[in-house]
């Protein structure tokens, strides 16, 4: 079953680090805050007109059916200590769209794919406050940099919401490009892994954005 044994060892174990504490200090975003983003401006019934669909696929890719969809905090939380978490933080609802390279996107479809095969991932997080929201993505940023990626460096980060930052480095053998940010009390991210082009992910995170301000 390639589609969840490649997306473990890659893409999916960064959405499900967001309820993970950090072993480190706090790390703030690389791009300053726009404002307070104290207020619960997002609520579940606006989700559906934000997070990515299979008619947003990137060429070579289709939506995975299989592993995409909201989530519940059973779902979202990887164990126990990140549903604690996530909890703390007000955790309202997740969802996550994967698109895997096309002849793979659902169990059992295709031969075994090799380790500069593109995959994309969007992570929407909604949170009961601004703040909780906040202190889920500095967790998630400083988990990620310093016990996920392998050689990471911090690329520029997209200046979308409150508060954004960029990783850029290698997980699970392969090479993961991740973009994320916070808009009020929500966490979005996109993050692609092997040969998708960055602009590919920019311009799907563009699209997750210009969505979240509409």
């Amino acid at each position: 079953m390639s589609v969840p044994r490649r997306v473990v060892a890659s893409v999916i174990c960064l959405g499900l680090l967001m309820g993970c504490t950090s072993d480190g200090g706090d790390t703030r975003s690389e791009s300053p805050r726009s404002g307070s983003g104290a207020g619960a401006r997002f609520s579940r019934g606006d989700l559906d007109a934000i997070v990515l669909m299979p008619a947003d696929a990137p060429p070579g890719t289709e939506y995975s059916n299989a592993v995409s969809g909201f989530q519940d905090l059973d779902a979202f939380a990887a164990d126990a200590t990140e549903a604690a978490a996530l909890q703390r933080d007000g955790f309202v609802v997740g969802h996550l769209a994967l698109f895997a390279p096309q002849g793979h996107a659902e169990p059992g479809q295709g031969d075994p794919l090799p380790l500069d095969a593109p995959f994309a991932q969007e992570i929407t997080g909604l949170f009961g406050s601004g703040e909780g929201a906040s202190d889920a993505l500095h967790r998630f940023r400083d988990r990620l940099a310093t016990q996920q990626f392998e050689g990471a460096s911090s690329p520029e980060a997209l200046a979308y919401g409150d508060e954004s930052f960029a990783l850029e480095g290698d997980v699970g053998g392969s090479h993961v490009v991740l973009y994320a940010w916070r808009d009020g009390n929500l966490v979005l991210a996109v993050s692609g892994v092997g040969s998708l082009p960055p602009d590919v992910l920019r311009s799907l995170a563009g699209l997750v954005q210009d969505r979240a301000a509409t």
